[in-house]
């Protein structure tokens, strides 16, 4: 009897030390190779930018600083008419009752103009201010944060999120 006791201390002794053992090294997220971005997108070489957003100066501002600076970065040729583009980007906005955040969104669309397929978007929140310099500031931060997500897909490798 006494030696089943002491064997059962022994194992529930081990058992910890294990335990203790395997928690203290716990795994690393796994980092994920490049998922993989449809061709079409990094091959595209016109793209067509369609003003989808509201007739509000705010808005207006977000497509002109998301055109100015996509065209500054020599990606993509940016054309007049969708019928010589690769690539339709559509930019619009999602008004705080239409997302699941609560925030104003700025959302952009990407369809292969041949097929009309939708074949990426990219959805960024516009971080809310009171005052509206710091809006418009927010809105320009946004839009230069779009050209940088679109212009890296297809380069960074992804971590899988922590549980």
């Amino acid at each position: 009897m006494k030696r089943n006791i002491f064997l059962g201390i022994v194992l529930c002794a081990m058992a910890v030390v294990l335990h203790a053992q395997s928690a203290s090294a716990a795994p690393e997220a796994p980092t994920y190779a490049r998922i993989p971005i449809p061709a079409k997108i990094l091959q595209a070489k016109t793209v067509f930018i369609s003003n989808a957003l509201y007739a509000e100066k705010d808005e207006m501002l977000s497509y002109q600083s998301f055109y100015r600076r996509l065209e500054a970065t020599n990606r993509y040729v940016l054309v007049d008419d969708p019928a010589k583009a690769d690539l339709v980007m559509e930019m619009r906005y999602a008004l705080p009752h239409e997302t699941e955040t609560g925030e104003t969104e700025i959302r952009l669309a990407i369809y292969d103009r041949p097929t009309h397929y939708l074949l990426w978007s990219i959805n960024l929140s516009i971080k809310m201010a009171n005052r509206r310099i710091t809006h418009l500031k927010n809105v320009d931060q946004a839009a230069a944060d779009l050209v940088q997500k679109l212009t890296s897909l297809g380069k960074q490798e992804y971590t899988a999120p922590k549980p």
